[in-house]
C-alpha cells in the first residue's frame, strides 16, 4: 500500500534535483520523522512550486504561517510562486490546503488537523529544499483505496533563484 507513494516522491525527488541540476545519491535526500515533519524555510527568499499531483478535484494551497501567500490550486503544475514578504531561514512554515468540501489541512503534527491526523509528509534535500506532500481525505475515509496516499498536493519549497 505505500509502495506507489514511495514510488511517486522518488520520481518527483529526482525530476526536482534533475531541474535544479543536482546528482541523486543515497546520501544526499534526507528524510524527516514523517511523524510530526515540518517545513523549515532553506532562506530568507524562497519560492514555491507546485507539482504535478493525483487529485481528483482543486485544493487550494497556501503559505499560513509565518506570513501569509496564496500559493493556488494543485492542479497548477509548474506555477512558482516567488514569497513576499521574506521570511528568516530556519523558521516553520506552516502550509495547508483547503478541499473543495472546506476541510483545511496543515503541514506539521496531526493536532493541527481536526481529525488530529497529520494530512502531509516532508521530504527534505541536501540543498535544505523540501518536497512537501498533502493527503486531502479526512482520516475516516482511509484504510479504503490506498488512502493516505499523500500525492493529492504536492509542493517544492525552495530558495528564490536569482
Amino acid at each position: 500500500m505505500q509502495k506507489v507513494p514511495f514510488i511517486l516522491a522518488l520520481a518527483i525527488l529526482l525530476t526536482a534535483c534533475q531541474k535544479e541540476g543536482t546528482s541523486l545519491q543515497s546520501n544526499e535526500v534526507k528524510f524527516e520523522s514523517r511523524a510530526n515533519a515540518k517545513v523549515k524555510a532553506p532562506a530568507d527568499l524562497i519560492e514555491v512550486e507546485i507539482l504535478e499531483s493525483n487529485s481528483e478535484f482543486d485544493n487550494l494551497i497556501e503559505l499560513v504561517s509565518p506570513v501569509y501567500a496564496a500559493i493556488g490550486s494543485d492542479n497548477s503544475n509548474g506555477t512558482v510562486v516567488d514569497m513576499i514578504p521574506a521570511v528568516t531561514a530556519g523558521v516553520e512554515l506552516i502550509f495547508q490546503i483547503t478541499t473543495p468540501e472546506g476541510n483545511v489541512w496543515q503541514t506539521g503534527p496531526g493536532i493541527r488537523n481536526s481529525d488530529g491526523q497529520k494530512h502531509a509528509v516532508v521530504d527534505k534535500l541536501v540543498d535544505k529544499s523540501s518536497i512537501v506532500m498533502f493527503e486531502d481525505i479526512d482520516a475516516s475515509g482511509w484504510g479504503t483505496a490506498d488512502e493516505p496516499n499523500f500525492v493529492d498536493a504536492i509542493i517544492h519549497v525552495r530558495e528564490r533563484t536569482p
